[in-house]
Parts: structure tokens; C-alpha cells; sequence
């Protein structure tokens, strides 16, 4: 921190059960530890998302989009992957399965953001089970952020579609 310290004044307020604003004095910042804010890491995504279009066999992915250090800017990429065992895609994300291939562009936190593949050239070894997938952003300094929540996507239809109607 340049220059002198610098005077905090601090003031309470109890919202219940009674609404009282009380003092709690001054204190002052003397010091501040410098922080490498690249080596803060990018927010996890929390709202992960997939759905397959049988139609034509596509798998859209889409969450919102995190900053590059926690949600300041934007993330430099996201890494997609993909596992029939959940466990394994969350134990041990960098061996499972990349999900997807393809470059997205960098674009401010808080907005978002969808990848469309086509699902059989993605994810060839999952023909017909239950798998899943999630996303870890990646900052400018190689900085990767938690984990985000995990999608399950099952790429088959069911076998009694005439019997339900659709």
C-alpha cells in the first residue's frame, strides 16, 4: 500500500428483532499484502447444462460464462470432459474423456455461453449409456477453477417410443 494509512470507520446494523445502528469504532489499514491476481483462480461454473437433439444427433452444452480471476474479465478457455463413471470425471477430471473439441471465444463473465457438437463424433465410446459431463474453466495463467456441478446426458433413445407416443 503507497502513501499513509488510511482511517476505516465501522458501523453495525441489527436488522432483528429490533433495528439498532451502533458504532464499532475505527481502525486503520497500515499494510497490504500484494496479491498475484493471476494466481487467482476463475469462479466454478454452477449451472452446467446438456440436452441431445435425437433428431440430429447434437449435443448443446451451455452454462454462463466466469472471469479469469474468480469473475473479474474473462476466462481464457474452458476444458470439457466427459465419463460414464461420475466418480471418476469427479475425482480425477483430467483423466476422463475430453468432451469436446472446439475453440470458444473469450467473452466477459456473466454471459452465456453454448457449444454445440455433434454427439456421435464427440463421444464416440458412449453409444448407448448414461454419461456424463462437466466443465473447469481455465484462466490466463493456467489457473484452472473447481469443478463445475455435473450434466447427465444419455445419447439413445428409449425402445418404446411408439408406446409412449412420440
Amino acid at each position: 500500500m503507497s502513501g499513509p494509512p488510511q482511517d476505516y470507520s465501522v458501523r453495525l446494523r441489527s436488522l432483528s428483532p429490533v433495528d439498532r445502528v451502533a458504532s464499532a469504532g475505527k481502525f486503520t489499514v497500515t499494510a497490504v499484502d500484494s496479491v498475484d491476481l493471476a494466481r487467482l483462480p476463475p469462479t466454478r461454473v454452477t449451472d452446467f447444462g446438456c440436452t441431445v437433439n435425437a433428431t440430429s444427433g447434437r449435443l448443446r452444452m451451455r452454462w454462463t460464462s466466469v472471469g479469469d480471476q474468480l469473475d473479474s474479465g474473462a476466462a481464457s478457455r474452458y476444458l470439457i470432459r466427459a465419463s460414464a463413471n461420475r466418480s471418476l470425471l469427479e475425482l480425477d477430471f483430467a483423466s476422463a474423456d475430453d468432451g469436446a473439441a472446439a475453440q470458444l471465444p473469450s467473452v466477459p463473465s456473466g454471459q452465456p455461453m453454448t457449444l454445440e457438437v455433434a454427439a456421435a463424433d464427440e463421444l464416440p465410446s458412449y453409444p448407448s449409456v448414461t454419461f456424463y459431463l462437466a466443465v473447469r474453466a481455465n484462466n490466463s495463467a493456467g489457473v484452472l477453477s473447481q469443478l463445475s456441478n455435473v450434466a447427465a446426458v444419455q445419447l439413445t433413445m428409449p425402445d418404446n417410443l411408439a408406446e409412449i407416443g412420440v
